[in-house]
């Protein structure tokens, strides 16, 4: 199994935030490859493919994304967490939050909404 690591999850997350790879792409300052790269890299990794994707569309979370999506917004706010517990009041030297910026919970998105209402 290919390693999984933190910067693809963040990469995720920005993907299901922003709702596209291009935005995504555009906010991390990276090329739109890139983005895809992660992406493909993080499927591999999780044995299945996380978006649907065609040619002139928004991607779309597949089942196994959107599930995905809800349990890679947890780490990445644990991780959050995890750097407030270390490095306390904002010290210098704390690292940027991990979490998608803006989001309070898996239902800021549109994307992210309509996992939600899936689910329930």
């Amino acid at each position: 199994m290919p390693a999984i690591t933190l910067r693809q999850l963040e990469v995720f997350a920005q993907v299901v935030k922003l709702g596209s790879f291009r935005r995504c792409a555009e906010h991390l300052g990276v090329a739109q490859v890139v983005v895809s790269e992660h992406i493909r890299a993080l499927e591999r990794g999780l044995g299945r493919p996380l978006f649907e994707r065609k040619p002139g569309e928004a991607p779309a979370l597949t089942d196994a994304g959107q599930r995905a999506y809800v349990r890679v917004f947890r780490i990445l706010e644990d991780m959050d967490e995890l750097a407030g517990d270390v490095c306390p009041e904002g010290a210098s030297g704390r690292p940027r939050p991990l979490a998608p910026s803006g989001h309070t919970s898996p239902a800021s998105s549109s994307m992210s909404s309509r996992i939600l209402k899936t689910r329930t």
